[in-house]
């Protein structure tokens, strides 16, 4: 019972790693042509990004990655992959025609079913917010 009782307090510490690890590395992407340095930093154009949150969506190779994973690991990666694909967008760089609106759905409806993720409301919020963009172009 020890045994359990101590896996389970830390996947749920990592759990919180994560969370914070994903927002992290979205900022890294989308802030670093504001951010520019000299020095060393990660550097990931969102247009190098992109073929992966495509990839992740919408192929089955990207779906049975996931699938295999964390419910936690891959509702992040898909929620960033639409944050990422949302930024395309505005930036013209959805050179593949990916269309959000599906993935976005399907994003929400998980995301309002799930309890394990902490800040499921705040991902509700942007998802809402990107939803609303997106009803008005559909229209």
């Amino acid at each position: 019972k020890k045994n359990t009782l101590l896996l389970r307090d830390i996947i749920r510490r990592e759990g919180e790693m994560m969370v914070s690890v994903f927002a992290i590395l979205y900022q890294a992407v989308v802030l670093q042509e504001k951010c520019k340095t000299d020095g060393q930093a990660l550097r990931a154009p969102l247009q190098d990004v992109y073929p992966y949150a495509v990839y992740f969506l919408s192929t089955l190779g990207g779906f049975s990655y996931l699938i295999r994973r964390d419910s936690r690991v891959r509702m992040l990666t898909q929620y960033y992959c639409i944050l990422l694909l949302d930024q395309a967008n505005q930036h013209k760089l959805n050179r593949l025609g990916f269309d959000i609106r599906p993935a976005l759905e399907s994003m929400v409806g998980d995301l309002k079913v799930t309890a394990n993720l902490t800040r499921k409301e705040e991902y509700l919020k942007t998802l809402g917010e990107i939803r609303s963009k997106y009803l008005v172009f559909s229209s």
